[in-house]
């Protein structure tokens, strides 16, 4: 390792590099991006510029020659996800993948292969199971307050207005419930803990034949359901419930919480609301944790070997209950 500073490689000019990622890898004090990589040199040089990043490289296998280089962070379009991670992996790399890891159970059930052989850390970019408010949630949860869990009801809208974006194109692994509909698969995951096993529900797609808005429900045997609605089609909206035999919590923000986020705990007829977001960016929480467990300075959270699969085995139940 180098020093205290993990060395980052990011994998394409994406714009979830520039506006979540690397803002949160500043902040986190432990970590820094030491290069980026496009298909074009150009582009390359052009966004380690605006990024103040030290060196830009033509290739993303050009990015896994580099010895210097600890971690990769892979923002690819859904498609390509598998195949880098899988390189990075094999290179010698730590990483952290974009969500969704995969496009499907098989290829997911192979990078996890991966993983495991080579012994290397990866994660799937979600970052809110390492937030203190998704930590309340599961002290609440643990400590019986709600009673037994039994419903996830989860929202996440929002609505593109790019019609060249390319999360449009059925090819690359677009769609609502690839985009954000995972998210909501993850935080039922967060909630039960087990395998979902079956599905219902529908979707109104684009003209390009993505899903702009998917509604389903998922079983999670001996636990309790998931109600999702996603979109890329409506208005921004955002929030989760737990409801349980006994109560019920309620968040506002569940995903991304701002300083304004509310955790909502309704039990025995009383409300106690907790604001429990940050100011730092976005992603600041999970990327110091993953940067202290590269270091070897604390133990690994939240690993895509033990926490991926379950969002696979949702997404493909949905799309085969949608199909």
């Amino acid at each position: 390792m180098n020093g205290k500073q993990v060395r980052w490689g990011v994998m394409s000019t994406a714009n979830i590099a520039a506006g979540n990622f690397l803002p949160s890898l500043r902040a986190s004090g432990n970590g820094m991006a030491a290069a980026v990589a496009s298909r074009s040199l150009e582009a390359a040089q052009d966004f380690a510029r605006r990024q103040d990043i030290p060196q830009a490289v033509e290739g993303y296998g050009a990015l896994l020659q580099d010895d210097s280089l600890d971690a990769i962070y892979i923002p690819l379009p859904n498609n390509l996800h598998a195949e880098w991670t899988i390189a990075s992996l094999r290179a010698g790399k730590a990483v952290l993948c974009e969500k969704p890891l995969c496009l499907t159970v098989e290829e997911t059930e192979r990078v996890l292969a991966v993983a495991r052989e080579t012994g290397r850390l990866l994660w799937e970019a979600f970052v809110f199971p390492f937030n203190r408010q998704s930590a309340r949630l599961r002290e609440i949860l643990d400590s019986g307050a709600i009673g037994e869990p039994a419903e996830v009801m989860s929202t996440f809208h929002f609505r593109l207005t790019r019609t060249t974006d390319i999360r449009l194109n059925p090819e690359t692994g677009g769609g609502a419930l690839y985009d954000v509909g995972c998210y909501s698969i993850r935080l039922a995951d967060l909630v039960f803990g087990v395998t979902p096993d079956r599905a219902a529900g529908m979707m109104t797609r684009t003209d390009s034949g993505v899903d702009a808005t998917t509604e389903a429900v998922l079983n999670y045997p001996d636990r309790g359901r998931l109600v999702l609605s996603c979109s890329i089609a409506l208005s921004y909206d955002t929030q989760s419930a737990v409801a349980g035999t006994e109560g019920e919590i309620r968040l506002s923000q569940p995903f991304h919480p701002l300083p304004d986020a509310t955790l909502r705990l309704t039990t025995r007829g009383e409300t106690h609301i907790e604001r429990l977001g940050t100011e730092e960016p976005t992603f600041t929480e999970a990327v110091r944790a993953m940067n202290a467990a590269i270091l070897g300075q604390s133990a690994p959270e939240h690993l895509a070997i033990n926490e991926a699969l379950p969002v696979a085995v949702g997404m493909q139940l949905i799309r085969e209950a949608t199909a």
